[in-house]
């Protein structure tokens, strides 16, 4: 009877736990958790996206095409793309609809005409390699506007690709962003491919010849410019058109080279382009020279040896690992370093009751430079040697970020036609300023943390916060801190000797124990009796002898 009755409460137990298990796969199904205990919560969707998916005007529909056989690896992106799209379904509520579509020969035509071609995979099944064509793509749709994504490769980003094609998709107008092309700066149709293509979907890119830019000023329209590595003088009237837009409460973007670097040469001459005496009257200070770090980047240095070319990788103190990252600013917020180039370091003096001035990246205090407009600077990486007793020591500032209500500095050029008077700015006006040009250039290998950082800039110029914090959440390049050489060999040694010492240590610590364990119980409960001697076994009895011995 015992045993009848364990046998049905554990059955009882048994359907207990499955009906549980069950009810929670159901609900499941309709509610979306997730518990994310990573850095930064980079798996989890963010508050700026469940705002602006909260804030949709009218439904958006999502569209996500896969083939039924894919190989491991897009498989697993498959099922992170499909995860991701419940998420956005549950924060937009009635406002998204997600239709996942299976690709098959009875809708190949209609993934096709959404702009979803097929992709040839490599796959290893059966003991065989074989190549198949599949299909893995996304399209959000809002009313009549389309956005496709064709192939989703990396996911990496993704969430921040949703969410700003579908906050773009909801604007009537597009924001415009201008880049200065005057003296041979960088343009849009120069810059990075896929920096190109993020901010496409985000802004109209448009070119600006300053030279080009009527008496009255730069058109209102553009509320927010770029200007990357000029490399010649601007003009007085160029000047002064810079300083008046902005005055007007717009926003400027500003990475250029204080010193022109010539690789063949390795040589640091001066580049005078007028911005750095204008920006030190903004009380923003850029030096003329470049930052040497300790924590650096190493480059790859052909040389010619006779008939052979030897190549060789070293560490190069010009190509500063910054570390040392604004936590509070969202240009930098969630960044753990960047890599810049041939930088100039700069100070702030900025002046002002409602001035917000900031130090974005700095070097280590292993970092020195030459003095202000020494020239030139020799930079051979087999020639560079340690800060000299003349040299300027660390840490430098690389990068700032100024909201202010700016007042003009310059004159009003003679040049230039009488004009209205300026009109008060609406808002405070926004500087950003990075002591090099080279921080997204393709031929150095930058990291991909360098294209997040200026892209947040940007966005950052353009007053578009929220969108900051999704770009660099999955970031994740995490540099070590740099240690002397006296502190690497003691690391070294330590390594080696401390952990048989520390398991000696241990063994002696747990043989001292036992040994008082053993004096409390013999002092406890005392010495143990000896133990009666065993008994010595018994000889057999020799047999008795009767009668007389026999004679020989």
């Amino acid at each position: 009877m015992d045993r009848r009755r364990l046998l049905e409460t554990s059955s009882a137990g048994v359907a207990l736990v499955l009906a549980v298990a069950m009810m929670i796969n159901v609900l499941g199904h309709f509610v979306h958790a997730r518990l994310d205990l990573s850095q930064g919560r980079v798996y989890s969707m963010s508050a700026a996206s469940r705002r602006v998916l909260r804030g949709l005007p009218d439904p958006v529909e999502a569209r996500l095409y896969f083939s039924k056989e894919l190989p491991p690896q897009v498989a697993s992106t498959r099922d992170y793309a499909r995860d991701l799209l419940d998420e956005y379904r549950s924060a937009a509520g009635r406002k998204m609809r997600v239709r996942l579509i299976e690709v098959d020969s009875s809708n190949r035509e209609e993934a096709m005409r959404d702009g979803i071609a097929p992709v040839r995979f490599d796959i290893i099944a059966r003991d065989k390699y074989e190549q198949r064509d599949g299909y893995f793509g996304l399209v959000l749709q809002y009313h009549d506007k389309k956005e496709t994504f064709p192939f989703l490769q990396d996911v990496s980003g993704l969430e921040y690709d949703l969410t700003s094609r579908i906050k773009t998709m909801t604007l009537a107008v597009k924001p415009s962003l201008a880049f200065i092309t005057s003296h041979r700066s960088v343009g849009p149709g120069t810059l990075d491919g896929a920096v190109r293509e993020k901010l496409e979907s985000r802004y109209q890119l448009k070119p600006l010849d300053l030279a080009a830019v009527p008496d009255d000023g730069i058109p209102p329209d553009i509320q927010t410019m770029m200007l990357i590595g000029p490399q010649e003088k601007f003009s007085e009237r160029e000047l002064w058109l810079l300083d008046q837009y902005l005055a007007s409460g717009r926003s400027l973007g500003l990475a250029f080279d204080a010193k022109r670097v010539e690789l063949r040469s390795f040589f640091a001459t001066d580049n005078d382009t007028g911005l750095t005496d204008w920006l030190a009257k903004h009380g923003i200070k850029v030096l003329s020279t470049v930052v040497l770090d300790r924590q650096c980047q190493p480059i790859q240095v052909s040389m010619s040896q006779g008939l052979f070319m030897m190549t060789n990788v070293v560490q190069y103190p010009p190509f500063v690992v910054a570390s040392d990252l604004s936590a509070g600013n969202p240009i930098t917020k969630g960044l753990n370093s960047v890599v810049l180039p041939f930088a100039s370091p700069l100070e702030l003096a900025v002046k002002g009751a409602s001035a917000k001035a900031e130090i974005l990246v700095r070097s280590t205090k292993y970092s020195w430079a030459k003095p202000d407009k020494t020239a030139p600077i020799i930079l051979n990486p087999f020639q560079l040697s340690g800060p000299g007793p003349a040299d300027l020591k660390g840490p430098f500032g690389l990068a700032a970020a100024v909201e202010n209500d700016f007042d003009p500095v310059l004159a009003q050029p003679k040049t230039v036609k009488a004009k209205n008077a300026l009109a008060k700015a609406a808002r405070p006006g926004r500087l950003a300023v990075v002591g090099t040009s080279k921080i997204v250039s393709e031929s150095f290998r930058v990291p991909s943390t360098n294209y997040v950082f200026l892209l947040n800039m940007m966005d950052w110029l353009a007053l578009d916060a929220d969108l900051i914090a999704i770009r660099s959440k999955a970031v994740g390049f995490r540099p070590l801190a740099e240690i002397p050489a006296g502190g690497k060999a003691l690391v070294r040694y330590a390594l080696i000797f401390v952990p048989p010492m520390l398991a000696v240590g241990l063994g002696l610590l747990r043989w001292r124990a036992r040994r008082k364990a053993c004096a409390r119980r013999v002092a406890e409960f005392g010495e143990p009796s000896a133990a009666p001697p065993a008994p010595a076994p018994a000889e057999p009895d020799a047999p008795e002898t009767v009668g007389a011995p026999p004679q020989a």
